[in-house]
């Protein structure tokens, strides 16, 4: 019969073993969060190993060109290495095109978090919002709270309006909340069968609610907080 020592002993390596598990899992979902927070900035401003890779292709596309040029104007065949480089440069640049994911640079994520963090008032939810898997269909909500008086909520309305047809504005205790229309992950790519979705339309979403909405709004009402939450 084990005794009670024994046991805690089971009972503690179970326990070790639940919290590395935990660990891992924690560490696993924030690698991909950061992810997708990085693959829909790639989309939205540009991908500079997309840009790399398009590069290489128009070269290999030039060269082989060139080279077809070359061998019709003097009537004769070129060397084999001439033809085949340009093809190779044509054939990678093409095949990185299409695998790679479109990932911005660290220097392009600490921008934007720059972008966020030099508002007047304190922003939250963005990059937990991109971070979140992608789906076919997204909406997003953003709670306003603000530091003294409240708006009325048919001028925000009108005003989110510019930005978001869809969107619906409903008072939430000392301030408002929006909700986006539908928002897009669709890309129109497959790999292995998978559709691919991405976050990459939260970005210019956000990016025109702070800029066409929040900044108008925070100068006759001054805001005290943005929170954006994805709901789906």
């Amino acid at each position: 019969m084990r005794d009670d020592t024994d046991l805690a002993r089971l009972a503690r390596e179970g326990r070790e073993r639940i919290e590395k598990e935990a660990r891992r899992k924690a560490e696993e979902a924030r690698s991909h969060g950061n992810t997708h927070v990085r693959v829909a900035l790639g989309v939205h401003y540009g991908s500079p190993r997309k840009r790399v890779s398009g590069v290489i292709m128009a070269l290999g596309i030039v060269g082989t060109i060139a080279t077809a040029s070359a061998a019709s104007a003097v009537d004769s065949s070129v060397p084999g290495e001439m033809v085949i480089l340009p093809l190779f440069l044509t054939f990678y640049g093409a095949l990185a095109l299409g695998l790679l994911q479109p990932t911005a640079s660290e220097s392009r994520v600490v921008a934007e978090h720059a972008y966020v963090e030099d508002r007047p008032y304190r922003v939250t939810g963005y990059f937990e919002s991109l971070s979140i898997t992608p789906m076919p269909k997204m909406t997003l909500s953003a709670q306003l709270t603000f530091a003294g008086e409240v708006p009325p909520t048919s001028l925000v309305r009108d005003i989110v309006g510019r930005v978001d047809t869809q969107a619906t504005v409903e008072p939430m205790g000392s301030g408002l909340l929006v909700q986006s229309g539908p928002i897009s992950g669709v890309t129109g790519i497959r790999s292995g069968g998978v559709w691919i979705y991405r976050n990459h339309m939260i970005v210019p979403w956000v990016h025109a609610f702070l800029d066409e909405v929040a900044a108008p709004l925070h100068a006759r009402y001054p805001l005290a907080q943005v929170d954006f939450d994805r709901l789906v």
